[in-house]
């Protein structure tokens, strides 16, 4: 593989783990958070 086509999936990568980091960090949160707000 060349060096350009594995940085893009690298970054392809760090960019999926962060959105799917930051989606399971958020969704708990408001799911814990509304059932003690109703």
């Amino acid at each position: 593989m060349d060096r350009t086509n594995a940085c893009k999936l690298v970054k392809l990568l760090a960019e999926a783990l962060f959105l799917s980091l930051g989606t399971m960090n958020t969704l708990p949160a408001n799911e814990i958070s509304d059932p003690k707000e109703s």
